[in-house]
């Protein structure tokens, strides 16, 4: 027999980097006969079999998919490779994020034939009930064809100069995200994603969602995050971080008219997140940065995803979702689980927002090369099938797209 918890917090068996899973969100018992149970630990957001949301334990069968968060457990691995679940487990999230040692990035290779029959059967669903929904009125698929801050963190004042804005007139360039070896992987991934977003945009274009329900999305996101973290209100790294976001914001060009706030988490997670112009910054990834500069380039990101409106549809696809009751939840589990690749250039696009932002501060752009080059030093090689299941590109693309964007736009070359 064997227990596996499962959850964000460093006691769990599993520890998942991902904002909508809770601290201890869920239970895997295994007994003698290798019959696989699953219990929900009173989570924040629940726990999802085939997309519809568990209340009591339940027993997985052979072909059931499991879902916390934007997370996909792989519980089948734990059976076949006899209960070891250092060697199996994997996330399909960022895994220098989430494994414990470096090692276990080495050990946890995931049997592709399962991931490949995965993606083939989510996604002939998700393009069935999307096309289903869409016709030739809604869409036409014709259509789609500063840098002498210092090196080290601080508290001291950051002196802004509102007189110089982000650039506008710049061009964005993804074809530093492909890999060798990838196969038109990526090219697919973008492409289809891009598809998917106009297809989802056209159907649900009567739902308005405006900066203020974007803000009421946030605020409610703040709300479970203070039931389950510890906040950081006061102290010299809490102040830097709002010097930081201020000097930022005021750079924007042509701002939606957010009210942004910065939270300090207490929490060892390298992770940082924004919804509504709430912005939340783990003390793990503050702790992983070594300069204001790095900080800065995060939180640029952040600002980045609210100002292009990359939570907008989100929210959409939430708020009808709710109204088609069950139907929509399993719907939506399931699009979120096969569609997460698709925000791998909408990442990459927040990044260089951000280096727009940043480029007339006073910190170094540069240093956001840096620290994407050191994120990925723990990463693994690139995988086709990896690929697919991931909700960021790998970072040493994302370094190489924002040396690119510098060099392009701004004539600054970084080694």
């Amino acid at each position: 027999m064997l227990q596996i918890k499962v959850g964000k917090a460093p006691i769990n068996d599993i520890v998942i980097n991902d904002t909508f899973v809770s601290r201890e969100h869920l239970e895997i018992f295994i007994d003698s006969d290798k019959n696989v149970f699953i219990t929900d630990l009173d989570s924040a957001n629940g726990t999802y079999v085939n997309g519809i949301r568990i209340k009591n334990s339940v027993k997985l069968e052979t072909f059931d998919i499991l879902l916390i968060g934007n997370t996909l457990i792989e519980w089948p691995q734990f059976l076949i490779d006899g209960y070891n679940v250092d060697k199996v487990y994997e996330t399909l999230k960022d895994p220098p994020l989430l494994a414990k040692d470096p090692q276990e990035i080495e050990n946890n290779k995931l049997k592709p034939v399962y991931k490949y029959s995965l993606i083939s059967i989510l996604i002939l669903i998700v393009l069935f009930l999307v096309m289903s929904f869409v016709d030739e009125n809604h869409y036409d698929i014709n259509n789609v064809i500063g840098n002498t801050y210092e090196t080290i963190k601080s508290n001291s004042p950051i002196g802004l100069n509102k007189q110089k804005k982000q650039r506008t007139t710049v061009t964005y360039d993804f074809s530093c995200l492909s890999n060798t070896g990838d196969i038109g992987s990526n090219d697919a991934i973008y492409n289809f994603g891009e598809l998917t977003r106009d297809v989802q945009s056209s159907f649900f274009d009567e739902i308005n969602i405006s900066v203020k329900d974007e803000q009421a999305a946030g605020d409610n996101l703040y709300d479970d995050f203070k039931e389950q973290y510890n906040f950081i209100n006061q102290g010299s790294d809490h102040e830097n971080l709002n010097s930081i976001l201020n000097d930022l914001v005021s750079r924007l060009a042509n701002p939606r008219g957010f009210n942004y706030k910065i939270h300090f988490i207490d929490d060892p997670m390298l992770n940082a997140m924004t919804a509504g112009g709430h912005i939340f910054f783990f003390k793990g990834m503050y702790d992983f940065c070594n300069t204001n500069s790095e900080i800065a380039a995060i939180i640029s990101h952040e600002i980045a995803h609210n100002e292009l409106g990359h939570l907008t549809l989100g929210i959409k696809k939430q708020s009808a979702a709710n109204d088609w009751g069950i139907f929509g939840e399993i719907v939506l589990g399931i699009e979120k689980a096969v569609t997460q690749s698709f925000n791998q250039k909408q990442e990459s696009e927040a990044d260089l927002f951000g280096m727009d932002l940043v480029y007339p501060t006073s910190f170094k752009s540069c240093h956001a090369i840096t620290l994407w080059k050191r994120m990925g030093q723990n990463e693994n090689e690139f995988d086709v099938v990896d690929n697919f299941f991931r909700s960021h590109p790998y970072s040493k693309n994302r370094s190489k797209c924002i040396k690119n964007h510098l060099s392009s736009n701004y004539n600054k070359n970084c080694n």
